[in-house]
């Protein structure tokens, strides 16, 4: 499975991926700009960028949880090899908890980034040898993230394009898989 985010859209990308229940790679690329979700069985359990703004101490910053000095301290004292998540840890800056749910923000912020994506290069790389990390390994509900990523497009034409011939019939769908989802839905 491979093409261009000009004629396929994330979130048909993301849904296959999920009902026929794939387990590899999905690499999207945008010039330079690299970015990798990882499935197993359907379900993301991981996410990857090239961008310095999806880094963890990046996200830290962002949800203010350190200042922009204290990122370049913790990164200016890191050794060779050395994670950020686990020097926080290490230097009670952060708890085990703390880390895992600021990764689990890294990781959705650079999925939902993708959402905006209406151009660049997609490759889904399946097998077991495309798998994230073990310790790196997070769950998330395939639904809810493309239910949420689509409510976060601003771009009317890329909904447009999704939404498809407005005049169809809408109706229960038959696979058993997309019916008995868990989606979290907002009170809005």
């Amino acid at each position: 499975m491979q093409g261009t985010l000009t004629t396929a859209y994330l979130p048909d990308l993301l849904r296959t991926i999920y009902t026929q229940r794939r387990t590899g790679v999905l690499i999207l690329t945008q010039g330079d700009v690299r970015k990798q979700v990882f499935f197993e069985l359907g379900q993301i359990v991981f996410a990857s960028s090239t961008r310095n703004e999806d880094r963890l101490g990046e996200t830290l910053v962002r949800h203010g949880k350190l200042s922009r000095e204290q990122l370049t301290a913790f990164l200016d004292s890191l050794e060779s090899g050395q994670h950020l998540g686990n020097a926080l840890v290490e230097r009670d800056f952060l708890n085990n908890r703390e880390l895992i749910s600021y990764v689990n923000f890294q990781i959705i912020d650079i999925i939902y980034s993708l959402f905006s994506w209406t151009t660049g290069a997609y490759e889904f790389a399946q097998g077991e040898e495309y798998m994230a990390p073990e310790d790196l390994k997070l769950k998330f509900s395939t639904a809810t993230v493309i239910l949420e990523g689509v409510r976060r497009i601003e771009d009317y034409e890329v909904i447009r394009r999704g939404l498809g011939d407005l005049n169809r019939l809408i109706i229960p769908t038959e696979f058993p898989l997309l019916r008995l989802q868990t989606i979290v839905l907002k009170p809005v």
